[in-house]
């Protein structure tokens, strides 16, 4: 069982904020210990992930990603967003 956890949410272009939030395992359940949003680059996030992890670590990352995609929006895209839009439900295409 992990004794730390990490969450960090990337930004999606260069020189936009991300967070990063360092919890620790209580008996009473996990506290959070630091919640911080800034521009990071990728040598500070590996610092700090460093910096933080302690024992058991889980550590979980909320990253864009780019996917070249000529034909623009995928099906399973237009999918989803058909099928969930009345629950405001949706997906960014990756392209």
């Amino acid at each position: 069982m992990a004794d730390v956890a990490l969450g960090i949410d990337l930004a999606w272009t260069d020189g936009k904020t991300s967070g990063l939030c360092f919890m620790e395992r209580t008996p009473r359940g996990w506290d959070l210990q630091e919640a911080i949003a800034e521009t990071w680059s990728n040598e500070k996030i590996v610092d700090w992930v460093l910096r933080h992890s302690a024992g058991t670590t889980v550590v979980a990352i909320d990253a864009p990603l780019w996917i070249p995609n000529p034909t623009g929006t995928r099906d399973c895209d237009r999918t989803v967003a058909s099928e969930y839009w009345k629950y405001l439900i949706g997906v960014y295409p990756c392209n």
